[in-house]
């Protein structure tokens, strides 16, 4: 597959959606929607800022997507009609966000641990953490329903839970 040449050629991510058929590729500044099945890129979209994190929703046209020029807002971008429907605002620039499941987790500069649930967009959890978190790990898809961080090399991990909606820690051996 060829990217156009207005593309900046730096890819930065690739987050691929919970179904496993397609994968947003991210440069610079726009992104491409590419199958999984046959690596045809599907559609494109180029902002007037860079791309901080983009997440993929289901097999849905929605992105969640970080612009650098409003670090604490996320866009809820409708690919299909290629507009923002919706965003979310935080009070302290987003250190990052991952979607799994039902909800969209996020975790700000400040420390603190936000969940949101994607169907009407109310916070399921908030807690502060003890520190900002140095790791943020994607859980794979066995565990969809956990993500991990820890907040040192040495430190104890900790695993979000959204099925329990509690926090479990982890002793490192």
């Amino acid at each position: 597959m060829k990217f156009k040449e207005k593309d900046d050629p730096s890819l930065t991510q690739v987050r691929i959606n919970q179904k496993f058929t397609c994968a947003a590729v991210v440069f610079k500044s726009s992104y491409w929607i590419v199958s999984l099945k046959d690596l045809r890129g599907l559609t494109e979209h180029t902002f007037d800022t860079n791309i901080v994190f983009c997440e993929m929703y289901e097999n849905s046209n929605l992105l969640f997507i970080v612009l650098e020029e409003n670090p604490c807002r996320v866009c809820v971008w409708d690919d299909s009609k290629k507009k923002e429907v919706e965003h979310l605002l935080f009070t302290s620039p987003i250190r990052r966000l991952i979607v799994r499941l039902n909800f969209l987790t996020v975790w700000t500069e400040e420390g603190t641990l936000i969940v949101t649930e994607l169907i009407n967009f109310r916070v399921k959890t908030k807690m502060k953490l003890k520190m900002p978190a140095e790791t943020i790990i994607d859980s794979p898809v066995k565990y969809e329903s956990l993500i991990g961080w820890n907040y040192d090399s040495k430190g104890d991990l900790y695993l979000w839970d959204f099925v329990k909606n509690s926090t479990r820690e982890v002793e490192l051996h």
